[in-house]
């Protein structure tokens, strides 16, 4: 089957958080969400996206490629959590890397918003990128696809509405995205497997 060392290198600005992005992959241990987020990321129109957007417009990550780093970031520093058994920490890495897939919808890779990122948020969007591969996963897992949807959906400390998190997985997520969204640009990330 297709793996995602067939995705272009030279498309993305940050080659070396590309190969990082790559090691991760290879790490993940369960085969259902390795085929997930192969079959997510494959998806047409997602994948150089994902490459080449940026996490934000105006804040955290907002240049070519900012959106890979910051979900290797968060998949590096939720990786590295010992309280997580090895199914939880897959969980988690897999969250991690596609929880603004959204974004590829919503930024252009030139760092401008889209029709739909004027009128959607990410967050949405990235619900609607993961459908039809979390149908399939559920078939399989549910618990698995259920655990990936209440991390990407559950309420941030400052909401009014939606779920708190009920899972490691998901208070992990929001811990390290905010730790991911307020690395300063000049820290050089680089995770060192």
């Amino acid at each position: 089957g297709l793996d995602l060392a067939c995705l272009p290198r030279v498309k993305c600005p940050l080659p070396a958080v590309f190969d990082a992005f790559i090691i991760f992959v290879s790490r993940i241990q369960n085969p259902l969400l390795k085929r997930f987020l192969v079959n997510v990321l494959l998806q047409e129109d997602i994948a150089i996206r994902y490459l080449q957007c940026p996490a934000s417009l105006n804040y955290h990550h907002n240049y070519k490629g900012g959106l890979l780093e910051h979900s290797v970031e968060m998949a590096w520093d939720i990786a590295g959590i010992l309280d997580l058994s090895p199914l939880e920490r897959d969980i988690a890495v897999v969250s991690a890397l596609l929880h603004d897939i959204g974004k590829t919808k919503t930024f252009t890779p030139d760092g401008t918003r889209t029709a739909i990122g004027r009128l959607v948020d990410h967050e949405q969007l990235t619900l609607e990128i993961c459908a039809n591969p979390l149908g399939e996963l559920e078939q399989s897992s549910p618990h698995i696809a259920h655990m990936l949807r209440h991390a990407w959906t559950c309420y941030s400390p400052n909401a009014r509405f939606g779920f708190k998190p009920k899972t490691r997985v998901a208070k992990f997520l929001q811990k390290v995205d905010g730790h991911s969204a307020k690395r300063k640009p000049d820290s050089c990330f680089l995770p060192v497997f």
